[in-house]
């Protein structure tokens, strides 16, 4: 009994779609909306045992979800393993799914894990979101040292006002009164309130 390796190149709108056999023949290849129905139509028509795969991305959660039921195996595999696809050969969405069953088809690809409910997958969601926020909010802390320091003054953010301080180099061009402004500026500042809200990991 041969194994079928179904490989979708997903976009929003449509799909690509490759059937390849355990040989390496390509059985069929065609282009489809992407929505559960159309998918879930077009992976019935392949033979059992069927594998299917995709790449990561946007909507990889919400397919693993909707078609993991319906083949014998499902990979959610890595771009980035997988970017030979667009250098070799011409690019376009037919080949790379072709390029991507053959991948599936030789075990070359690498397994990105997908939760397995809608509720560990919004936990992750969430996960991401605070990371981001966080990533954010020390790039925005980064470029306010960055100005603060074009004005000769340093600041230790744990240990509040009582830790700004000027170099002795700065001491009696007039800075301080600059200094000053420039602080009570970043204290109002909208977006560095919101993002001093914002719990720093391990404190």
């Amino acid at each position: 009994m041969t194994d079928y390796f179904i490989a979708l190149d997903v976009h929003c709108a449509f799909s690509e779609m490759a059937v390849m056999t355990q040989s390496g023949k390509l059985i069929h290849r065609q282009r489809l909306p992407t929505s559960i129905p159309n998918l879930r139509e077009a992976i019935a028509n392949v033979r059992r045992p069927r594998k299917l795969t995709f790449e990561e991305g946007p909507l990889a959660d919400w397919l693993s979800r909707e078609l993991h039921d319906h083949v014998n195996e499902l990979v959610v595999c890595d771009p980035c393993r997988n970017h030979w696809i667009a250098r070799e050969g011409d690019k376009d969405d037919p080949i790379d799914a072709l390029k991507l069953a053959d991948l599936y088809r030789g075990g070359y690809l690498k397994k990105v894990h997908q939760p397995n409910t809608l509720k560990r997958s919004l936990l992750k969601q969430q996960v991401s979101m605070y990371h981001s926020r966080v990533r954010e909010r020390v790039r925005q802390s980064n470029q306010l040292a960055v100005s603060a320091r074009r004005t000769g003054l340093r600041r230790r953010w744990k240990t509040g006002p009582a830790a700004t301080r000027l170099d002795a180099g700065t001491r009696g061009l007039g800075m301080l009164s600059l200094a000053g402004c420039h602080w009570r500026l970043a204290s109002a500042w909208e977006t560095m309130i919101k993002f001093a809200c914002l719990p720093v990991p391990g404190t």
